[in-house]
């Protein structure tokens, strides 16, 4: 199909574009608070227990715990690359999974320029719930926002997997990107979120582009401007400008 060609090159762009990245991240210390010129903000959801503060706490401090603690409300960290002399710094918001927290994390889709929607590849139950989450998205986020789906933890091992290809196939019905994670064993931890900074920055990109005037709408400003005729008066020493439409 059309989708699944496009998200094939899609897939093929980002694996090239990413793999000449990794050596871009910049430490936290050389950035400054305020210094950068792109700020991107993205949202972690899914069930709890998925894995969600184990892929934050892997991408933005390269650890990792197996002691289990519930994230309480939202909690965030920064990291910051440096491409094509730009500073980019990526804000990334841990949600907790718990339905009596859903009220106080709907707020924080506001604004967010992505969404990584996570489930445990060992839990199918977090896999079919991620249905519901994409109802949360679209009743709380941007239209625009861009989505990424990933399976976390598949240094595990179990009879009830979930299937690699149904979630891949799924992921291409909806038109995002998909990636199976391990961040105890650092698996394409880094991949997921350089491919939501690459989204983002392409939406960004498209979103000025569109608003940027066309050729045509110039042209008639600059007619518009032609067609104006300017006089300078003095009124009692101070000289006024008049301006009015040329018949």
């Amino acid at each position: 199909s059309k989708t699944g060609q496009k998200n094939t090159l899609l897939t093929v762009i980002l694996k090239v574009t990413i793999a000449s990245l990794h050596s871009l991240w910049l430490p936290a210390t050389l950035v400054m608070s305020g210094d950068y010129d792109y700020l991107f903000k993205v949202l972690l959801i899914g069930d709890s227990g998925v894995g969600k503060s184990c892929l934050l706490l892997r991408f933005a401090d390269d650890t990792y715990s197996d002691s289990y603690v519930s994230t309480i409300g939202v909690d965030f960290k920064i990291r910051t690359i440096q491409l094509d002399g730009k500073i980019v710094k990526l804000q990334i918001w841990d949600t907790a999974g718990q339905e009596r927290f859903r009220t106080i994390t709907s707020s924080y889709y506001h604004g967010a320029h992505g969404i990584i929607l996570v489930y445990d590849v060992s839990d199918p139950k977090s896999y079919a719930n991620v249905k519901q989450w994409l109802i949360e998205v679209e009743r709380h986020a941007n239209r625009n926002t861009n989505k990424l789906l990933v399976g976390n933890k598949s240094d595990l091992v179990t009879k009830n997997m979930v299937d690699r290809t149904i979630a891949k196939e799924f992921a291409d019905s909806i038109g995002i990107p998909f990636l199976e994670t391990s961040a105890k064993n650092s698996i394409n931890v880094d991949e997921v979120f350089l491919t939501m900074q690459l989204l983002a920055g392409a939406e960004m990109m498209r979103t000025w582009k569109e608003s940027e005037p066309s050729n045509l709408e110039l042209e008639k400003e600059k007619r518009k401007a032609r067609h104006i005729l300017t006089y300078t008066l003095n009124f009692r020493g101070v000289d006024l400008r008049v301006q009015r439409k040329a018949k």
